[in-house]
């Protein structure tokens, strides 16, 4: 999750290049599943894992465009992704759900080129 991602991230800083290589690479492939569940979220609209991604789906809801999804703050990994995307981020996989939800066209996702 993001703890660790933001560890590897700090550690690839190391001033021993064999070292800061290492991390970093390791740091890309640890941090695969994390961007797949952010690929998951801004194209498709959809959380596959409330638990380690930054965006979690409350149970219960008065209001589902302002209180369904919410932003741990502290699961957004450092040096992965700037603090300044956390809410377009959340806005973008909301207006997609919205979309595939409210009206009726689970199938849509966002088509990239």
């Amino acid at each position: 999750g993001a703890p660790l991602l933001t560890a590897l991230h700090k550690h690839s800083r190391h001033g021993d290049s064999r070292h800061s290589k290492l991390l970093k690479e390791v740091t890309a492939k640890a941090s695969v599943p994390w961007f797949d569940m952010l690929y998951d979220w801004t194209v498709r609209g959809l959380l596959m894992d409330g638990t380690e991604f930054f965006i979690s789906q409350k149970e219960e809801y008065q209001n589902m465009w302002h209180e369904k999804y919410v932003v741990d703050i502290e699961k957004v990994p450092e040096g992965i992704l700037d603090q300044d995307l956390v809410h377009t981020i959340l806005m973008v996989g909301k207006g997609i759900n919205f979309i595939r939800t409210c009206l009726f066209d689970v199938e849509w996702s966002l088509t990239l080129s």
